[in-house]
């Protein structure tokens, strides 16, 4: 790997587009996360599991679906730091 980058400190453009459009609106439903990235909902679902297992968002579960909110490991890649 260039610069002998980790894997898991590369994220893919989706991955950051979910991640400040979380940090932009705050949490959101997966549909609403599809919609502020301008993407389908079937689109998002990989990042954001991928985003999940990284630790930058978690799921929380609502009566009728869940919600996804950044972290606080989340918080900081969304602002680059």
């Amino acid at each position: 790997m260039p610069n002998g980058e980790n894997t898991t400190m590369r994220l893919r453009e989706q991955e950051i587009n979910i991640l400040q459009a979380l940090l932009r609106k705050g949490p959101a439903l997966p549909v609403e996360v599809a919609v502020r990235t301008f993407s389908f909902p079937e689109d998002i679902a990989e990042p954001l599991g991928a985003l999940e297992q990284q630790g930058y968002v978690e799921r929380q579960k609502l009566r009728k679906g869940e919600m996804f909110v950044l972290t606080k490991k989340g918080h900081e890649r969304a602002l680059g730091t």
